[in-house]
């Protein structure tokens, strides 16, 4: 058991992951560019609905919405950051600071914007029981009620990726969709200045491991 403990603690030793400051600053960044842009959407929303007869608001605000949210998630599974990170020059890589594979960028994006990924549902439902459809009364009702569950799942699900973003605050730098995707964020500066350091790392922990289990076949 102490043998596993130390490949751990290898692992969690890498050099330049971020904490919770930074990547906190990052996230501001990248929520001003999110604001900003549903904030052009609405004005954008409340001249057509005023001035051009468009009679369904919110349509292009939401539109806008999810259009950012897209580009957020291919950004980071993709180009391994969100403009923020980039700003802060910071990048997604695997746990052990080698270059982290396109599933686990993909597990990661996916997994962090989960809630914005799933409100979908409850604004979907929610619009269509609007009188503006034509549905019957028994239902609209029905639809809001529907909308008003998925809008408590999706809640339960934020509140959860959220609590799991404070995980960085432990040794490891770690945060909930990191931990389950085995990655991390570093700062660029380090990832380019320990060319090597992945395998350095990689073969600390496969001779940890091989030295556990020579110590388990010894016992027997």
């Amino acid at each position: 058991m102490p043998m596993r403990q130390d490949a751990v603690a290898v692992v969690e030793a890498a050099p330049g992951r971020v904490g919770l400051y930074t990547r906190v600053a990052s996230f501001l960044m990248d929520f001003f560019l999110l604001a900003l842009v549903v904030h052009i959407c609405a004005m954008i929303d409340l001249f057509l609905n005023e001035q051009q007869g468009f009679n369904f608001i919110g349509a292009i605000t939401w539109a806008g919405f999810g259009v950012m949210v897209v580009l957020f998630v291919l950004l980071d599974a993709v180009l391994r950051g969100s403009p923020g990170k980039r700003m802060m020059r910071l990048i997604i890589a695997h746990e052990d600071g080698g270059a982290a594979s396109r599933g686990a960028l993909w597990k990661r994006a996916l997994i962090k914007h989960s809630p914005c990924i799933f409100v979908i549902f409850p604004v979907l439902t929610i619009c269509m029981a609007q009188p503006y459809f034509g549905f019957r009364g028994y239902v609209q009702d029905a639809l809001m009620a529907i909308g008003v569950i998925d809008a408590v799942l999706t809640f339960c699900i934020a509140l959860y990726v959220i609590v799991g973003c404070f995980a960085v605050c432990k040794p490891g730098h770690q945060a909930f969709h990191d931990r389950v995707a085995e990655t991390a964020v570093f700062r660029m500066s380090e990832l380019s200045s320990r060319r090597g350091f992945a395998p350095l790392v990689a073969q600390k922990v496969e001779s940890v491991e091989s030295a556990q289990s020579a110590e388990m076949a010894e016992t027997r």
